[in-house]
Protein backbone atom coordinates (compact mmCIF):
# COMPACT_ATOMS: atom_id res chain seq x y z
CA UNK A 1 0.00 0.00 0.00
CA UNK A 2 3.09 2.48 0.09
CA UNK A 3 4.86 4.56 2.76
CA UNK A 4 3.03 6.70 4.70
CA UNK A 5 2.56 9.80 4.60
CA UNK A 6 2.04 9.46 1.13
CA UNK A 7 -0.06 5.89 0.93
CA UNK A 8 -0.36 3.95 -2.66
CA UNK A 9 1.00 6.94 -4.06
CA UNK A 10 2.05 5.64 -7.25
CA UNK A 11 -1.02 3.79 -8.10
CA UNK A 12 -3.75 6.09 -6.05
CA UNK A 13 -7.49 4.71 -5.88
CA UNK A 14 -7.05 2.19 -9.02
CA UNK A 15 -5.06 4.56 -11.28
CA UNK A 16 -2.41 3.51 -13.89
CA UNK A 17 0.17 5.11 -14.87
CA UNK A 18 -0.03 6.02 -18.38
CA UNK A 19 2.47 5.28 -21.45
CA UNK A 20 3.42 7.95 -23.86
CA UNK A 21 1.86 8.66 -27.47
CA UNK A 22 5.13 8.35 -29.33
CA UNK A 23 4.89 5.04 -31.31
CA UNK A 24 1.13 5.01 -29.89
CA UNK A 25 0.57 3.44 -33.61
CA UNK A 26 2.90 0.33 -32.98
CA UNK A 27 2.04 -0.57 -29.34
CA UNK A 28 -1.54 -2.15 -29.29
CA UNK A 29 -3.34 -3.61 -27.93
CA UNK A 30 -4.63 -0.52 -25.89
CA UNK A 31 -4.80 -0.04 -22.34
CA UNK A 32 -3.52 -2.51 -19.21
CA UNK A 33 -6.23 -4.82 -20.08
CA UNK A 34 -5.40 -4.95 -24.19
CA UNK A 35 -9.11 -4.16 -23.85
CA UNK A 36 -9.03 -1.67 -27.07
CA UNK A 37 -7.48 -2.83 -30.46
CA UNK A 38 -7.87 0.19 -32.64
CA UNK A 39 -6.74 4.06 -31.84
CA UNK A 40 -10.81 5.23 -32.97
CA UNK A 41 -11.81 2.57 -30.28
CA UNK A 42 -9.73 4.56 -27.66
CA UNK A 43 -10.91 7.47 -28.71
CA UNK A 44 -14.70 6.11 -28.44
CA UNK A 45 -14.23 4.61 -24.68
CA UNK A 46 -13.15 8.36 -23.65
CA UNK A 47 -15.99 10.40 -25.79
CA UNK A 48 -18.58 7.93 -23.96
CA UNK A 49 -16.90 8.41 -20.61
CA UNK A 50 -15.90 4.79 -20.39
CA UNK A 51 -17.18 1.23 -20.99
CA UNK A 52 -19.80 1.93 -18.09
CA UNK A 53 -20.38 5.96 -18.05
CA UNK A 54 -23.50 5.14 -16.13
CA UNK A 55 -22.99 2.09 -13.47
CA UNK A 56 -19.57 3.23 -12.46
CA UNK A 57 -20.25 7.60 -12.85
CA UNK A 58 -19.92 7.44 -8.94
CA UNK A 59 -16.10 6.32 -9.17
CA UNK A 60 -14.86 7.62 -12.54
CA UNK A 61 -12.44 10.54 -12.76
CA UNK A 62 -14.19 13.26 -12.71
CA UNK A 63 -12.73 14.70 -16.06
CA UNK A 64 -13.64 11.51 -17.56
CA UNK A 65 -16.93 12.48 -18.73
CA UNK A 66 -19.92 11.33 -21.60
CA UNK A 67 -18.99 14.23 -24.11
CA UNK A 68 -21.72 13.07 -26.43
CA UNK A 69 -24.22 13.61 -23.07
CA UNK A 70 -22.53 15.82 -20.53
CA UNK A 71 -20.97 18.48 -23.00
CA UNK A 72 -22.86 21.21 -24.79
CA UNK A 73 -19.99 21.03 -27.48
CA UNK A 74 -19.96 17.29 -28.66
CA UNK A 75 -17.40 16.36 -30.81
CA UNK A 76 -18.67 15.65 -34.16
CA UNK A 77 -17.35 12.53 -36.04
CA UNK A 78 -14.28 14.16 -38.45
CA UNK A 79 -12.88 15.12 -34.86
CA UNK A 80 -12.65 12.28 -33.61
CA UNK A 81 -11.38 10.75 -36.77
CA UNK A 82 -8.95 13.71 -36.59
CA UNK A 83 -7.76 12.95 -33.35
CA UNK A 84 -6.73 9.31 -35.05
CA UNK A 85 -4.91 11.33 -37.28
CA UNK A 86 -3.36 13.34 -34.72
CA UNK A 87 -1.90 10.23 -33.04
CA UNK A 88 -0.50 8.44 -35.72
CA UNK A 89 1.10 11.08 -36.29
CA UNK A 90 3.50 10.31 -33.84
CA UNK A 91 5.07 7.57 -35.06
CA UNK A 92 8.93 7.64 -36.04
CA UNK A 93 9.28 6.15 -39.45
CA UNK A 94 13.24 4.94 -38.16
CA UNK A 95 11.16 3.02 -35.33
CA UNK A 96 9.11 1.38 -37.26
CA UNK A 97 11.91 0.73 -40.32
CA UNK A 98 13.91 -0.55 -37.40
CA UNK A 99 16.44 2.10 -38.80
CA UNK A 100 19.29 3.76 -36.75
CA UNK A 101 19.22 4.55 -34.51
CA UNK A 102 16.59 1.72 -33.53
CA UNK A 103 18.25 -0.67 -35.86
CA UNK A 104 19.71 -4.09 -33.69
CA UNK A 105 21.56 -7.12 -33.79
CA UNK A 106 19.94 -10.71 -34.44
CA UNK A 107 17.90 -11.82 -31.77
CA UNK A 108 16.59 -15.59 -31.70
CA UNK A 109 13.88 -15.41 -29.06
CA UNK A 110 12.11 -18.54 -26.84
CA UNK A 111 8.19 -18.18 -28.41
CA UNK A 112 6.73 -20.39 -25.45
CA UNK A 113 7.59 -21.86 -22.11
CA UNK A 114 8.81 -25.43 -24.18
CA UNK A 115 11.74 -24.07 -25.70
CA UNK A 116 15.02 -25.53 -23.79
CA UNK A 117 17.67 -23.61 -22.04
CA UNK A 118 20.83 -23.29 -23.23
CA UNK A 119 23.19 -26.02 -22.12
CA UNK A 120 25.89 -25.91 -24.55
CA UNK A 121 24.50 -28.30 -26.81
CA UNK A 122 21.80 -25.89 -27.78
CA UNK A 123 23.85 -23.31 -29.37
CA UNK A 124 22.60 -20.32 -32.17
CA UNK A 125 22.95 -23.17 -35.07
CA UNK A 126 21.06 -25.98 -32.84
CA UNK A 127 18.58 -23.26 -32.12
CA UNK A 128 18.21 -22.06 -36.00
CA UNK A 129 17.48 -25.58 -37.27
CA UNK A 130 14.37 -26.13 -39.49
CA UNK A 131 13.52 -22.44 -40.15
CA UNK A 132 10.69 -21.15 -42.17
CA UNK A 133 9.28 -17.56 -42.93
CA UNK A 134 6.94 -16.67 -40.17
CA UNK A 135 3.36 -15.14 -40.70
CA UNK A 136 3.24 -11.61 -42.04
CA UNK A 137 1.77 -10.77 -38.79
CA UNK A 138 5.44 -10.57 -37.53
CA UNK A 139 8.53 -8.79 -38.65
CA UNK A 140 9.41 -8.33 -42.38
CA UNK A 141 11.93 -11.85 -42.54
CA UNK A 142 11.53 -12.97 -38.93
CA UNK A 143 11.74 -16.75 -39.42
CA UNK A 144 10.06 -19.54 -36.94
CA UNK A 145 12.55 -21.93 -35.84
CA UNK A 146 12.39 -25.45 -34.52
CA UNK A 147 15.40 -25.91 -32.98
CA UNK A 148 15.81 -29.28 -32.98
CA UNK A 149 15.58 -30.80 -36.56
CA UNK A 150 15.81 -34.60 -35.05
CA UNK A 151 12.34 -34.10 -33.04
CA UNK A 152 10.89 -32.15 -36.18
CA UNK A 153 11.43 -34.92 -38.97
CA UNK A 154 10.45 -37.65 -36.27
CA UNK A 155 6.86 -35.95 -35.34
CA UNK A 156 6.39 -32.67 -38.02
CA UNK A 157 2.69 -32.50 -36.44
CA UNK A 158 3.74 -32.57 -33.18
CA UNK A 159 6.14 -30.27 -32.28
CA UNK A 160 5.90 -26.58 -33.21
CA UNK A 161 8.29 -23.87 -33.59
CA UNK A 162 10.34 -23.10 -30.56
CA UNK A 163 12.22 -20.08 -31.33
CA UNK A 164 11.98 -17.00 -33.55
CA UNK A 165 14.52 -15.71 -35.65
CA UNK A 166 14.89 -11.52 -35.79
CA UNK A 167 17.10 -10.85 -38.30
CA UNK A 168 19.68 -8.21 -37.51
CA UNK A 169 18.96 -4.81 -39.41
CA UNK A 170 21.40 -1.92 -40.02
CA UNK A 171 21.45 1.70 -39.88
CA UNK A 172 19.14 2.25 -43.45
CA UNK A 173 16.63 -0.53 -41.33
CA UNK A 174 14.72 -3.40 -42.53
CA UNK A 175 14.52 -4.04 -46.16
CA UNK A 176 11.69 -5.96 -45.64
CA UNK A 177 9.51 -2.55 -44.86
CA UNK A 178 7.92 -2.02 -41.17
CA UNK A 179 7.08 -3.98 -38.58
CA UNK A 180 3.82 -4.56 -38.58
CA UNK A 181 1.03 -3.38 -35.85
CA UNK A 182 -0.65 -6.05 -33.79
CA UNK A 183 -3.01 -8.19 -35.62
CA UNK A 184 -1.78 -6.44 -39.46
CA UNK A 185 -3.87 -3.52 -38.50
CA UNK A 186 -3.55 -0.91 -40.81
CA UNK A 187 -2.39 2.86 -39.78
CA UNK A 188 1.04 3.79 -41.16
CA UNK A 189 0.64 6.96 -43.93
CA UNK A 190 1.71 6.03 -47.34
CA UNK A 191 5.22 5.41 -48.43
CA UNK A 192 7.70 3.66 -50.35
CA UNK A 193 8.23 0.91 -47.74
CA UNK A 194 4.02 0.57 -47.07
CA UNK A 195 2.60 1.23 -50.46
CA UNK A 196 -0.72 -0.09 -48.72
CA UNK A 197 -0.86 2.86 -47.06
CA UNK A 198 -3.50 4.49 -44.80
CA UNK A 199 -7.04 2.94 -44.29
CA UNK A 200 -8.89 6.44 -42.93
CA UNK A 201 -12.47 5.50 -42.64
CA UNK A 202 -15.21 7.91 -41.95
CA UNK A 203 -18.47 7.55 -40.49
CA UNK A 204 -20.22 4.16 -41.27
CA UNK A 205 -17.41 3.05 -43.27
CA UNK A 206 -15.70 2.87 -39.68
CA UNK A 207 -18.24 0.57 -38.58
CA UNK A 208 -15.92 -2.70 -39.37
CA UNK A 209 -17.76 -5.03 -37.49
CA UNK A 210 -15.63 -8.66 -36.73
CA UNK A 211 -13.28 -7.44 -40.08
CA UNK A 212 -11.25 -4.91 -38.04
CA UNK A 213 -8.36 -3.75 -40.38
CA UNK A 214 -7.67 -0.42 -39.67
CA UNK A 215 -6.90 2.27 -36.77
CA UNK A 216 -9.87 4.13 -37.57
CA UNK A 217 -12.61 0.95 -36.95
CA UNK A 218 -14.72 1.47 -34.30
Amino acid sequence: MGTWPFVNRVNRFGSFKAPQLREVELTGPYFHNGGKLTLRQVVDFYVRGGDFPVTNSTHRDFNILNLNAELQSDLSEEEKVALVDYMLEFTDDRVALEAAPFDHPQLILPLDGTAPESDGTINRDAMLTGCVLAPALFGPGQQFCAGNAAAVAAAPTATGPLFLNVPATGAAGNPGGRIPNFLGIAGAAPDAANPGGRQRLVGAAAFCGTNVTSQYCH
